[in-house]
């Protein structure tokens, strides 16, 4: 998510973070109330519950479940990242996951886990997990804008993105940048 990287992006010497929020009352937007799963294989909590997982099968999985539609190098790419992330996230934050009940949706898919690729939230509220985001947000310095609707990206002649247009209720807001996520 934005605020995923938004903190990511804090821990960048001397960046200035700035994220917006669409909705105006509930930082995580959808998200914070969801069930506070992420699916991520080969996480370490796999192994507090003696699961076995393996590269190979995570990616048979989802390029099985995209039909031949995904990129292969995007799919690696999560593979080889999405574990290291969940830890990251953990340990930043301080909220603590392990392995969820949900098992992979398709089982006629090849490389289909029945559990263990799905991280949750230890307390069992997703919510525990955006608040500490907002949290090491704001201790960080981020400008956190909520009720801030993105509605079009400022390019500069090459092309790179230098700043967005966004909707504060009825007032448009113009922010200056020098990276957009």
């Amino acid at each position: 998510t934005a605020a995923v990287g938004a903190l990511a992006a804090t821990e960048a010497e001397g960046a200035s973070v700035m994220l917006i929020e669409k909705s105006d009352g509930m930082f995580g937007g959808t998200s914070a109330t969801s069930g506070g799963g992420f699916w991520t294989p080969l996480n370490k909590w796999q192994a507090e519950v003696d699961v076995t997982d393996s590269r190979a099968a995570a990616i048979a999985y989802i390029t099985g479940c995209g039909g031949g539609r995904t990129d292969q190098a995007t799919v690696e790419a999560f593979v080889d990242t999405a574990h290291i992330m969940m830890e990251w996230l953990s340990d930043t934050t301080g909220v603590e996951f392990a392995v969820g009940g949900a098992h992979d949706y398709y089982d006629n898919v090849e490389g289909f886990l029945n559990y263990g690729r799905n991280s949750k939230v230890k307390s069992g509220k997703a919510g525990d997990v955006w608040n500490a985001i907002q949290a090491k947000l704001e201790e960080r310095g981020c400008e956190i804008l909520m009720g801030t609707a993105l509605q079009s990206f400022y390019t500069d002649a090459e092309g790179s993105v230098i700043g967005v247009k966004a909707l504060q209720g009825s007032k448009e807001v113009n922010i200056k940048a020098t990276a957009v996520l």
